[in-house]
């Protein structure tokens, strides 16, 4: 593809695939919120069998990226999208019908491995038809798919959950997989030819790309402690109610709120932050973008009004929102041109076992530490990250 200035970003298969890739997502996060209610509520389980229900998707997504990620440079992409949304549609569908704890959890890891293809199927395009001198902008919008999703997604499952309309949940996301299908008929992209000279990787470098490690090892970091927001959130700032409750504005409205206003400023930090990544290089972006996401996780630690939860999540868009877009775009301009599905695949691989240990992890020291604690220590695990990013990025590529 012609590196011309005059490249239409915004054509139909981007469009297709921002669309496929949002829905994905959009149905990954009604499920994941609408799903632990459920087992909660209808199948009378307990949080820890709930949760395991809920953190089993990431797992199924992890398998699918790893089984993939190998073979993804190689293959018809669009049909391996075909079968991952009718699967996943198919898959969503069992959701009205599911009676007992342990099916659901069979339900949720086969909707991970759903996930898994159509996202890392959708990365690898991307990572395709978008030119070299436009992949950072071109990320940055791209990325603003999954921004959509986890504001809208997240919104729509608490407030249909709160209300107990689980079928309802089930039914709008099945309905948005079905036009995810709709999309991948109008997507026209073509099998990539692949040159018959490359030399097979063997062992773990078959299923990642080694020229990713270094910013994946940073991306596992930050997916770590922007898991801990996401899980405690809604649980942390109901907290602080009890202890605060005189505010009009209340710190649970706030923590609901968190996820649109860091939508809103990531629409528009991201294409910005885009532009200057490929005029500037990566550095003069993730640095300061790491900086902000301290500042966000040290604000929610210490917030002491509503206010402060809002201006969090300005905090994390322009850190962790614009440091991960970034850094896909960093590992696909590091990756070798007929590896560059593979170096989506490992970096999505570093960001989903982040968010997936995250619960569990920090969950055990939840009641040892408190939620303060809690987002304290995240904040000194992205400084630790700015270590690993000078120590594995800038030294080795000074990109």
């Amino acid at each position: 593809m012609a590196l011309s200035k005059k490249y239409n970003l915004f054509n139909r298969d981007f469009i297709c695939l921002f669309a496929i890739n949002f829905i994905a997502t959009f149905a990954f996060y009604m499920t994941t919120i609408t799903s632990n209610d459920y087992a909660v509520k209808i199948l009378n389980a307990d949080t820890a069998m709930a949760g395991l229900a809920s953190g089993i998707f990431v797992i199924g997504a992890l398998f699918a990226r790893l089984y993939f990620g190998s073979k993804i440079d190689n293959i018809n992409i669009k049909l391996l999208i075909y079968v991952g949304i009718i699967l996943y549609l198919i898959d969503t569908l069992f959701y009205f019908i599911v009676k007992d704890i342990y099916v659901l959890i069979v339900i949720r890891f086969v909707a991970g491995l759903c996930y898994g293809i159509c996202s890392s199927a959708c990365g690898a395009l991307i990572a395709r038809i978008i030119p070299k001198n436009k992949r950072g902008v071109g990320i940055g919008y791209y990325a603003l798919s999954v921004i959509f999703s986890s504001a809208i997604g997240p919104f729509l499952a608490v407030l249909l959950s709160s209300k107990n309309a689980f079928n309802l949940s089930f039914l709008i996301t099945a309905i948005s997989i079905f036009l995810a299908l709709i999309f991948n008929i109008i997507l026209k992209v073509r099998k990539l030819k692949i040159s018959h000279q490359k030399q097979k990787a063997k062992g773990l470098f078959a299923y990642i790309e080694k020229s990713s490690l270094g910013i994946s090892s940073v991306v596992f970091v930050l997916g770590i402690c922007y898991g801990a927001i996401l899980i405690f959130m809604s649980a942390y700032t109901q907290a602080l109610d009890t202890i605060n409750n005189n505010y009009i504005f209340k710190f649970s409205q706030a923590g609901a709120v968190f996820f649109i206003c860091y939508a809103i400023v990531s629409v528009f930090s991201r294409p910005i932050a885009g532009k200057l990544f490929d005029k500037y290089g990566a550095n003069f972006v993730i640095l300061p973008s790491l900086v902000c996401f301290v500042f966000c996780l040290l604000l929610l630690a210490n917030a002491f009004h509503p206010s402060l939860i809002l201006l969090s999540a300005i905090f994390c868009a322009l850190g962790y929102g614009v440091a991960t877009s970034s850094a896909q775009s960093l590992a696909i301009k590091l990756a070798p041109v007929n590896k560059v599905g593979l170096a989506s695949t490992t970096f999505f691989i570093a960001l989903d076992l982040g968010i997936g240990l995250s619960p569990y992890c920090l969950g055990k020291l939840e009641p040892i530490l408190g939620y303060a604690n809690l987002f304290n220590i995240c904040a000194v695990l992205v400084v630790f990250s700015v270590f690993l990013y000078y120590l594995f990025v800038m030294k080795k590529n000074n990109p």
